[in-house]
């Protein structure tokens, strides 16, 4: 019998809180920014599915993607003048570091 792929809630606030997890978010929209300075959104989040997860994203996680990015730079820009782009793609980093498909190779 084969074991299924689980994480515990544990498992998922460590990677969360993870400085090195947080710390390669960051480093990829960096690495991702440089790419789009133009903020190219939907041609970054494509990227960036496939540099993290080595995949394509489909048509609804691209709108996803692209509402939250838009929804988190709203968040951070007023508190962060300037960074909020950056804040949000690391965030967005960040997510995709964090899915349980990152964790597993079927």
């Amino acid at each position: 019998s084969r074991r299924s792929n689980s994480t515990t809630v544990l498992q998922s606030f460590a990677q969360l809180n993870s400085d090195f997890v947080i710390n390669a978010a960051t480093s990829s929209a960096t690495q991702l920014i440089a790419a789009y300075p133009e903020q190219n959104t939907p041609a970054l989040i494509k990227d960036a599915f496939t540099a993290i997860l080595g995949r394509r994203p489909s048509p609804d996680e691209s709108a996803i993607c692209i509402q939250h990015v838009t929804e988190q730079f709203t968040a951070f820009e007023p508190t962060h003048p300037g960074k909020g782009y950056q804040l949000a793609v690391a965030d967005l980093c960040h997510m995709l570091l964090c899915m349980n498909e990152f964790l597993y190779v079927d």
